[in-house]
C-alpha cells in the first residue's frame, strides 16, 4: 500500500504542476495580448488625430479656393487665414494651434485675433504651414510625436 499511495501523490504533483503551468502561461498570454491591444489602441486614436487634423485643414483651405488664403505668424504660432465676404463685410477665419490645441476663430477683417477665444478643435501638439506659391503644406504633430502633413493646392 506503499507504493501506491507514492505514484499516487506524484500523478496528484504532477497534475498540479501542468496545471500551475498551464495557469502561468494562460496569464502571460493574456499579459501580452493586453499590451498588444493598447499599442493598437494608441496608434489608431494618433493616426485619427493627425489625420483629421489635416483632412480639417485641406478641407477649410479647399472651400476658400478662389477666394484669399494667406499665411502669417501670430505670437509665434503660423496661422492660416481664409478670407470671405459676406454682405459687404470681410471676415478672415483663422486656424492655428493655441496650448495644444488647433484652434479656430472667426472676426471681421482688420479686427485683433486672440487666440484664446477660438475653438478648439483638437490636440495637436504642434502645427507648421508653408506655402509655395499656389501650393499650401500643413504638417502635425500629435501628443503622442506622430508626424504627418498635407498639401493643398489652390489652383482649381
Amino acid at each position: 500500500m506503499g507504493k501506491r499511495n507514492r505514484k499516487s501523490s506524484i500523478n496528484m504533483m504532477f497534475t498540479i504542476a501542468l496545471l500551475a503551468v498551464f495557469a502561468m502561461s494562460a496569464l502571460f498570454v493574456a499579459t501580452i495580448g493586453t499590451q498588444v491591444f493598447q499599442v493598437t489602441q494608441e496608434n489608431m486614436e494618433d493616426n485619427y488625430e493627425t489625420r483629421t487634423s489635416l483632412v480639417y485643414i485641406s478641407e477649410k483651405v479647399k472651400q476658400h479656393i478662389g477666394h484669399e488664403v494667406s499665411l502669417e505668424k501670430f505670437e509665434g504660432s503660423d496661422v492660416i487665414k481664409l478670407t470671405t465676404t459676406y454682405d459687404d463685410q470681410s471676415y478672415d477665419t483663422c486656424i492655428y494651434e493655441y496650448k495644444g490645441q488647433l484652434m479656430e476663430a472667426t472676426v471681421k477683417t482688420g479686427d485683433p485675433i486672440d487666440p484664446k477665444f477660438g475653438v478648439a478643435i483638437m490636440p495637436v501638439d504642434d502645427l507648421t504651414m508653408k506655402n509655395d506659391g499656389n501650393l499650401y503644406t500643413f504638417a502635425i504633430k500629435t501628443p503622442n510625436g506622430t508626424e504627418n502633413q498635407i498639401s493643398v493646392s489652390l489652383k482649381g
